[in-house]
């Protein structure tokens, strides 16, 4: 298993964006005003075209740049609430559940009742993932 640190990962993400993205919305601005500049001294039809085409391209990269960025801030976001829920949860099992961190063979049926819980939400969290499991099933202690 890997370690993510959100915080190192968000770092990445910003300088990304200020030293990839950032640019090529620029680069891609200027292109825009001037193929829009209706009074641009153009020198052939040939280089107007090859404008377009430059334009073309820069907001490709632009598209794809942003796709980039915005899906890493999604799985950054993610990441961290996934890792919020894992810890709230591990510390509810450890005061609430076990026996100062050691699980007792025996199990009161709130015991198992706050299990069923915590696993519900972790399924939960992980269903919207697309992963191919099954949801946990309380219980029959009686």
């Amino acid at each position: 298993m890997s370690n993510l640190n959100d915080f190192e990962f968000s770092n990445k993400l910003e300088q990304f964006r200020v030293k990839v993205l950032e640019p090529q919305k620029k680069r891609t601005d200027e292109a825009f005003k001037i193929m829009s500049d209706l009074s641009y001294p153009w020198k052939s039809k040939e280089q107007k075209e090859s404008g377009q085409a430059r334009l073309d391209s820069y907001q490709q990269w632009l598209k794809f740049y942003e796709d980039i960025y915005n899906s890493g801030c999604k799985l950054c976001l993610q990441h961290e609430n996934i890792t919020n829920i894992l810890c709230k949860l591990y510390e509810r099992w450890y005061n609430e559940v076990s026996n100062e961190g050691k699980q007792e063979k025996e199990m009161l049926s709130i015991q198992s009742d706050i299990l069923n819980e915590i696993f519900s939400e972790i399924y939960k969290e992980l269903k919207v993932l697309n992963m191919e499991i099954k949801p946990p099933a309380a219980l029959n202690l009686t």
